[in-house]
């Protein structure tokens, strides 16, 4: 079995206090309602049929690595520039 960066960052989540916390968050974040809330916000346009985005984003997350791979955005540092910041250089 080859590992990569996210197979080893869902071992080091599944092994923490934090694995409880993020696989709750996870269920919800993943969840085809909440999934939808978040389109709905996006998508100024309401009548968009979002129902193939929102089944390719569920398969998405399906992949054993993929809640190892949101928690390391989450949890990853403070940028040293804002948005704007970066966008001015």
């Amino acid at each position: 079995m080859t590992y990569n960066i996210y197979t080893h960052l869902y071992i080091i989540i599944s092994n923490t206090t934090l694995d409880c916390f993020i696989s709750s968050r996870w269920e919800k974040i993943r969840d085809p309602a909440s999934i939808s809330e978040v389109l709905n916000q996006v998508y100024a346009d309401h009548s968009t049929n979002v129902d193939s985005l929102i089944s390719h984003i569920i398969d998405t997350t399906q992949h054993p690595a993929a809640a190892a791979a949101f928690a390391s955005i989450m949890c990853a540092p403070q940028a040293e520039l804002s948005f704007n910041e970066s966008l001015s250089r």
